[in-house]
């Protein structure tokens, strides 16, 4: 085996064992995308949130996805691509996207671990870090976008 595979093999078992700590932890139930190093799980804040854990291996990266419970219809993503841009020109942590083939809103944060480990503190946080901001601005997107009323 390489240097450099070693080297991934490390980073990701750093990963691995940071976010299976927060599981624990959290008692999250996670299922596995098959044949990738994804899993999803339901997270709660002020409505319920479909969440993905992801693993880039090769990059060394741990990523936290939340999506908003909503998708915006066709004939509205100009609209919200200005809304997402918006808002995302003052978050110092993370972003929002916005897929324009489906219509799908994310909140997203990463972590590039290459070279380290992954403190779990720090991947809990950014799971707290996803959900706080899907609380924040989901209503802001709301306001702006015509997305159906999600109640809260």
């Amino acid at each position: 085996m390489s240097d450099a595979q070693e080297s991934i093999d490390r980073t990701v078992e750093s990963i691995q064992a940071a976010i299976t700590q927060v599981v624990l932890d959290r008692g999250w139930g996670l299922t596995q995308i098959p044949g990738k190093l994804i899993w999803s799980l339901e997270l709660q804040g002020e409505r319920t949130y479909q969440c993905y854990i992801q693993i880039e291996a090769d990059e060394g990266q741990a990523l936290f996805y939340g999506i908003v419970p909503t998708t915006v219809a066709p004939d509205a993503r100009t609209e919200a691509a200005v809304a997402v841009t918006a808002i995302n020109y003052g978050l110092a942590v993370g972003k929002f996207e916005l897929d324009l083939t489906d219509g799908e809103v994310r909140f997203s944060t990463g972590i590039d671990v290459r070279g380290t480990t992954l403190d779990p503190v720090v991947y809990a946080r950014m799971a707290d870090h996803t959900i706080e901001m899907l609380d924040a601005y989901t209503p802001t997107l709301l306001e702006r976008i015509p997305l159906p009323d999600l109640g809260g």
